[in-house]
């Protein structure tokens, strides 16, 4: 047995389901930055200490976008001037003759 439905249901559905998304990415905006609050924060918390670079805590920052079914956000060091931000990718993961920032606290 095959079941009717109605095709006004299902468009009445779609139409709901549009506006949650919307209304979620809305929502998802203030969870999102706040996750990259504390990640920026913990970053640089750990980051402190660093004889060599002491400004480089300084330069994480965060940046979120917000699109209509995405909220993103990208955080890492900022390689503003005077912020040490350029120093980002040798304290983190280390070079030819340099360890990590782990190893080096």
């Amino acid at each position: 047995m095959a079941d009717i439905v109605d095709a006004h249901e299902v468009f009445d559905l779609a139409g709901v389901l549009a506006v949650a998304g919307d209304v979620a990415a809305e929502d998802a905006k203030d969870i999102v930055k706040r996750g990259a609050l504390n990640v920026k924060r913990a970053w640089a918390d750990s980051s402190r200490g660093i004889k060599h670079a002491p400004r480089f805590p300084r330069s994480i920052s965060y940046d979120v976008t917000v699109r209509k079914n995405n909220v993103e956000a990208v955080i890492g060091p900022d390689d503003t001037p005077g912020n040490q931000g350029f120093l980002g990718a040798i304290l983190e993961f280390g070079g030819v003759h340099n360890a990590d920032r782990k190893s080096v606290v």
